[in-house]
């Protein structure tokens, strides 16, 4: 039967890979059931050198895990090795989780997504009446990602910069074109959302995923929420040690613990930001 296999690359990107699985652990497969060899041929095809960056693999049935690896390095400098117990930057994959932090106060009737950006700052640009939450979550809001507002004010990715500076940053900007107008994908967007969801419900916003989403689902998420300073441009997970909301996380700019529980883990990153790349990996987007 087929299965999927999520597999969390050290880029932070996450690819589904449609694998055979089947009983609960590997010793159980019957004499000729060749799953565990193919398992590990897509792993090894996806990661051909174990010395470089690599990715954690796990394969899931019926809600159980019934397959995991890791292949490559979590840290090249110091080799240690990626293992399932290793946690990863989500990075942008956290943004769903931002933009559900969104829809659960708007199904409470706290706030709309027509309602202006205006209405969650305290002395908000004129601009900013114009551009809605809804813009703001789709993307069409025009407003310059705060990566390169930042970059144009000579922070570079591994200066201290923090949510406060990254909206301080959008605000003093002007969007490049109307809101509405078209589809352009910026990391400015979230890192709002996430300033209007702690405004509404008055709850840092690693505390409102904790204990609005992760708790009560019984995810095994860690917070790395946004600290003072950015992350570097290294493999992590998640961070961003950028803003709340553009990531659900952030990349500490030291190397994570290993999880202790079973299992591949991931961090989720507070915001949106992307300073959080691999090694060999462009910045994300």
């Amino acid at each position: 039967m087929k299965r999927t296999v999520a597999l969390r690359t050290a880029g932070s990107a996450m690819i589904a890979v449609a694998v055979l699985s089947g009983a609960a652990h590997p010793q159980t497969y019957a004499t000729g059931d060749d799953r565990e060899k193919r398992s590990a041929a897509v792993l090894q095809e996806l990661v051909p050198s174990p010395d470089g960056p690599g990715c954690a693999a796990a394969v899931g049935e019926r809600g159980s895990v019934v397959r995991e690896a890791g292949r490559g390095k979590a840290d090249l400098k110091t080799g240690r090795a990626i293992t399932p117990k290793t946690v990863f930057d989500m990075a942008s994959n956290s943004k769903q989780f931002t933009a559900d932090a969104v829809l659960l106060p708007a199904g409470r009737h706290r706030l709309a997504l027509d309602d202006p950006l205006s209405a969650y700052l305290d002395d908000p640009p004129a601009w900013t009446r114009d551009v809605t939450l809804g813009d703001l979550m789709r993307h069409t809001s025009g407003i310059t990602d705060y990566q390169d507002l930042l970059e144009a004010k000579g922070i570079e990715v591994t200066d201290p910069a923090g949510q406060k500076e990254a909206i301080a940053a959008i605000l003093a900007s002007r969007p490049e074109e109307p809101p509405g107008k078209r589809f352009s994908y910026s990391n400015s967007n979230y890192v709002l959302l996430a300033h209007v969801v702690e405004r509404v419900t008055g709850t840092p916003f690693p505390t409102f995923l904790q204990q609005e989403f992760f708790t009560p689902l019984h995810l095994r998420m860690t917070l790395s929420p946004a600290r003072r300073s950015r992350t570097t441009r290294r493999t992590a997970p998640s961070g961003p040690t950028p803003p709340p909301g553009s990531s659900t996380g952030t990349a500490p700019s030291r190397p994570p613990p290993e999880s202790s529980s079973a299992g591949p883990t991931t961090t989720a990153p507070v915001a949106s930001a992307e300073r959080h790349c691999s090694p060999e990996s462009p910045r994300g987007r």
